[in-house]
């Protein structure tokens, strides 16, 4: 069972020059994944790569999860100089003169992640465009007495009822060339962490509001022991991994159907 939980995130957004370049956040506003830098009441903001990387504390109702994204954006454009803002998009391929010469980004430094539904670690990213760049935005469930079990669930329901919906929601078509494919995750001591989402949804209250209710729904259905079908465990993927909406909405509402009449957890 999952039982009391929260919600975070740490989510990555591009910074654009007010002539609409995209333009690398290297030495504007510091910060490293090892010494993420302090914005005070448990937000950090460092930089990886060419992006700005951010979280938010975790909380526990929907109206608090989009509440701290519109707090996060606004500490993160207090940090930036006046000559740049953010961008609310997702993968660009960057202009080779502004990251030539800077090693930082040349650094993908990402630890390993997993696939849930193989339980295999996932390759490590290789682009054809040696300039593309994208950013994500991934959610971090803890509750009480995580076990191995209920955290691979987790991922596969969160996959259904949260990264299908996002199909039809988020315009980039680009990102799981790099990351985001179906089941991407990595465990935690509290929990998981979800990393199959970009960043479309942390701009806009609804969206934000959208896929905390998503993540939900998908503890519920770990709760409720929801089995998935073997004929669907390949569907799910591909209708992720190809972008495929027609697919993953006919999975969504077969397993929605199956949620509502499954016998509930205490």
């Amino acid at each position: 069972m999952i039982k009391n939980p929260t919600f975070g995130s740490d989510a990555e957004v591009f910074i654009r020059t007010l002539t609409d370049e995209v333009f690398p956040s290297c030495g504007l506003v510091g910060g490293t994944k090892d010494k993420p830098r302090s914005l005070g009441e448990g937000y950090f903001i460092q930089e990886d790569n060419v992006l700005v990387e951010f979280n938010i504390p975790p909380v526990k109702t929907s109206k608090a999860f989009a509440s701290a994204f519109l707090t996060a954006l606004r500490k993160v454009k207090n940090e930036l100089p006046p000559s740049v803002r953010i961008a609310n998009f997702c993968s660009v391929s960057m202009n080779a003169a502004y990251i030539r010469h800077i090693v930082q980004a040349q650094v993908f430094g990402c630890d390993p992640d997993y696939n849930a539904w193989n339980m295999t670690q996932n390759d490590k990213p290789q682009a054809e465009d040696p300039l593309l760049r994208t950013a994500a935005a991934h959610v971090h469930i803890g509750w009480d007495e995580p076990i191995a079990e209920d955290q691979i669930n987790l991922i596969k329901m969160a996959d259904i009822f949260v990264s299908i919906p996002s199909i039809k929601e988020s315009s980039d078509r680009v990102r799981r060339q790099l990351y985001g494919k179906a089941g991407c995750f990595r465990p935690k001591d509290y929990g998981v962490e979800h990393r199959v989402l970009d960043n479309y949804w942390i701009f806009d209250p609804v969206y934000a509001t959208a896929v905390f209710n998503r993540y939900e729904k998908a503890i519920k259905a770990v709760n409720a022991k929801l089995q998935i079908d073997e004929e669907d465990v390949s569907k799910i993927q591909q209708a992720i991994n190809t972008y495929d909406y027609n697919l993953g909405w006919e999975l969504y509402k077969k397993y929605n159907t199956k949620l509502a009449v499954a016998p509930q957890g205490e």
